[in-house]
């Protein structure tokens, strides 16, 4: 009933296409089982035999034509106006699949696959709106046929009828038995197969390490391999397929066979009328037609609620904490207007440290028993520079994931200009941010879609003055699309330098109080990296300042370092006064890095 609920809340605005569908649909169905009946009374009326009401088999031909005629119509009406739902509701279904994914927390995201969720999103949808379409209405008309022609038949010949249920029983359990066995193959087929996809997939993503190494026989060996064993397997459902579809072809005609036998038996007695038998045997092959497609929308229909669950338990998931108070200020930010890109800072006086830690105490949700943070403090000045450097471990990247409120801590506090983050709707929060990070992984669209990711409303001129001071503008204006250049899957047209510098454009623009720099120039060659390095620094002016590095040079520069080991911070000051200390973690790891 929970499956039933959520998908009749998708369907729900198209109720009304649905429930004219469904009559049209029974209408369909009702012409279909007539067409039986007329072709019966067209034999009979040609032989002289059990006269109907319409007399004469040319009038009850043109009612049998004029009927499918109108048939075909009604049936036509009936799949667009399912089309319609369908399309219209699974459109919905998925935007709202996929809203809801983007508000997940990052715990979320770290127990699953990225995949498993683009499967969620692509073939359970999908599913849903082949059920939508085409499996629900099928199965609800194989039901009609099912029931109404047996009670035709029933009613027309009941000695025959007794005969076939006789007869179809024990070709039924034949059916699903082979059935079953033939299933159980392909899914090991499949399985063989999907396991051979996997070194393709491997091999196409780590291509270039393929031919560094030479080792594309070796690849080509391990495909050869894997998909030897799917072409086995293959072979051998094939051949079963193929003997069980004769037994089952031989015995279903054998049971024809014995049906037209007794039928023919009837006629001669005088017990059956031979315009009744052509329509038995019609309306026998429509039942058994039901019956051969039930099978096939009852697992369909399975597919589809299991489909249905997996998509209810991603919108049954708690979204990130104030996600939609800050989805709400979004929506009125866009109401008004295009803001400008200084708009995005908060104007008003600074009160308080530009960030404050206190008591913070942190694990991620997959290693619950380890502790990142066990009463983290510490605090920055508004407009100060600091550095964060320690071993790998140490917890810097952790505590950027914190202030951007990426993670909830366990217990303690997080401040901005005074303001607690619990405080705060998320996005009014994360506005007050920027993070230039170490990899730039940049969308698939244009330079000037990816720097006006830091503000969706800015003007052109605005993107060109985040890109001067970003020191892109030289690279942009070089490219013969210039801001219009396409950037590839993730950045991949761009060098590391140019992605940097986009990075930085796009944080230009977002305009924000408090900077964050993951080593942002650690992969990058001299040349490079002094471009870089000024680009940083013009954004660094006028901003609070918190700088990740494992290259000790890059936060010689700064006002402030701040050492972290295990989670905690063991040494804090300016460059020179930690450089000073003989036995301090700030000289050894700067002597280790000469």
């Amino acid at each position: 009933m929970t499956t039933l609920r959520f998908l009749l809340g998708y369907t729900r605005p198209y109720l009304a296409a649905f429930l004219v569908g469904m009559l049209l649909l029974l209408a369909s169905s009702a012409g279909l089982l007539l067409f039986p009946f007329l072709t019966g009374k067209i034999v009979n009326d040609l032989l002289g035999t059990d006269p109907w009401i319409i007399q004469g088999a040319g009038k009850i031909t043109l009612l049998l034509l004029s009927l499918l005629i109108v048939r075909a119509v009604v049936s036509a009406i009936n799949s667009i106006l399912f089309s319609k739902v369908s399309v219209y509701a699974t459109a919905d279904l998925r935007h709202a699949v996929y809203q809801r994914l983007i508000q997940l927390p990052m715990k979320f995201f770290d127990s699953r696959r990225t995949g498993e969720l683009l499967s969620r999103i692509t073939a359970d949808v999908e599913l849903l709106q082949l059920s939508f379409s085409f499996t629900a209405a099928e199965l609800l008309r194989q039901v009609l046929i099912l029931f109404f022609g047996l009670a035709a038949i029933f009613f027309i010949t009941p000695r025959l009828t007794l005969f076939m249920l006789a007869i179809v029983p024990p070709v039924s359990i034949m059916v699903l038995v082979l059935g079953r066995a033939i299933r159980k193959r392909a899914r090991e087929t499949q399985d063989l197969q999907a396991e051979a996809n996997i070194v393709v997939e491997e091999t196409l993503q780590a291509v270039e390490t393929v031919k560094v190494f030479s080792n594309e026989p070796l690849e080509a060996r391990r495909y050869r391999d894997q998909l030897s064993q799917a072409v086995r397997m293959g072979m051998h459902t094939a051949i079963f397929r193929s003997a069980a579809g004769n037994v089952l072809v031989t015995s279903m005609l054998g049971g024809i066979v014995g049906i037209i036998w007794y039928g023919t038996t009837l006629i001669s007695r005088g017990m059956l009328e031979l315009g009744d038998l052509v329509t038995f045997i019609l309306y026998t092959g429509f039942i058994g037609g039901s019956i051969a497609g039930l099978g096939n929308s009852i697992t369909q229909l399975q597919k589809t609620v299991g489909a249905c669950e997996r998509l209810e338990q991603i919108m049954q998931e708690e979204p990130e904490d104030g996600q939609f108070a800050g989805a709400a200020a979004s929506d009125a930010r866009d109401a008004g207007g295009a803001r400008d890109a200084g708009d995005a800072r908060d104007t008003s006086k600074p009160d308080g440290p530009a960030i404050a830690c206190s008591g913070l105490v942190f694990t991620y949700p997959t290693r619950p028993e380890q502790k990142v943070f066990n009463g983290l403090d510490f605090q920055i000045a508004p407009g100060e520079h600091v550095g964060l450097v320690g071993s790998s471990g140490a917890g810097k990247t952790s505590l950027f994931r914190l202030l951007l409120r990426l993670y909830n801590p366990l217990d303690g506090q997080i401040c901005a200009f005074g303001q607690d983050s619990r405080s705060m709707a998320l996005e009014e929060w994360r506005r007050k941010f920027a993070l230039v990070p170490q990899e730039v992984i940049l969308f698939g669209g244009s330079i000037r879609q990816n720097i006006a990711y830091g503000n969706p409303q800015a003007t052109d001129e605005q993107i060109w003055q985040a890109a001067e001071q970003a020191n892109a503008i030289d690279f942009i204006q070089a490219m013969p699309q210039g801001l219009d250049t396409r950037v590839g899957e993730r950045g991949t047209q761009l060098s590391g330098g140019q992605r940097q510098r986009v990075a930085i454009a796009r944080a230009v623009l977002r305009d924000p109080q408090i900077l964050l720099l993951d080593e942002a120039t650690s992969s990058l060659d001299s040349l490079t990296e002094k471009a870089v390095q000024e680009a940083l620094e013009k954004l660094m002016i006028g901003r609070t300042t918190l700088v990740i590095a494992h290259r000790l040079t890059t936060v010689e520069k700064l006002q402030r370092i701040l050492v972290m080991e295990n989670g905690d911070i063991v040494e804090q000051g300016s460059p020179e006064v930690l450089l000073a200390k003989s036995q301090g973690y700030f000289r050894k790891m700067h002597q280790l890095s000469l």
